[in-house]
């Protein structure tokens, strides 16, 4: 799973017309998820180890540990798209 979004900002200020984002990196306990996304130009170059746009941000929410919750990497991607920045990005 990851995101793509369309006209997206990069931190350097180009703009690119889609970015794919995947979360690389996890760390935390029942109460708290850490997780780094990364952004790259698309899944292709993802799949083909191409360096990323930038810089990865860190971002984390508290997961659900109750019986029958979706694992924590489906969780993390629902809660990114909770936020501002990603409410108009699509599953990929």
């Amino acid at each position: 799973m990851a995101l793509l979004k369309q006209n997206e900002t990069l931190s350097n200020g180009i703009v690119a017309p889609t970015v794919y984002y995947r979360i690389k990196k996890f760390h935390g306990e029942k109460t708290r998820i850490y997780f780094e996304l990364i952004p790259y130009l698309s899944q292709e170059s993802y799949a083909n180890g191409i360096q990323s746009l930038g810089t990865g941000k860190i971002y984390n929410f508290e997961p659900s540990v109750s019986d029958g919750a979706t694992n924590f990497i489906k969780q993390s991607y629902i809660y990114l798209k909770t936020l501002d920045e990603f409410k108009n990005s699509t599953d990929c």
